[in-house]
């Protein structure tokens, strides 16, 4: 739903217009409309469309920082531990020979 300034053709005029005189009546006597109707433009339709653009831009930033934060504050990947052993071990199921393969390992280093 539109006013019946935001659909006059001079709408873009009326609004640089009042912007550097900031006078309702000296806007509205040279575009042929009332001053309430201007003043109601700029406070309903103007003023809306402003606050709708700085949320935009309220929420970028907040996306921006939260960025920004992720980057920071995000742990670095663990990195694996690095195995104790050496050198490769051959595996066997009896105990008198595991023992003799780790006395080996350890007389070697």
């Amino acid at each position: 739903m539109s006013c019946k300034i935001c659909r006059h053709s001079n709408h873009a005029d009326m609004l640089v217009l009042y912007a550097l005189s900031d006078s309702y009546r000296v806007v509205a006597g040279r575009y042929g409309v009332s001053a309430k109707t201007l003043q109601r433009h700029i406070t309903r339709c103007v003023y809306a469309v402003m606050e709708e653009f700085e949320e935009q831009q309220y929420r970028k930033f907040l996306d921006y920082v939260f960025q920004m934060l992720l980057a920071e504050f995000t742990p670095p990947p663990k990195k694996r531990p690095k195995s104790i052993v050496t050198k490769e071990i051959t595996y066997t199921w009896s105990r008198r020979s595991w023992k003799k393969k780790t006395n080996h390992i350890a007389e070697s280093r």
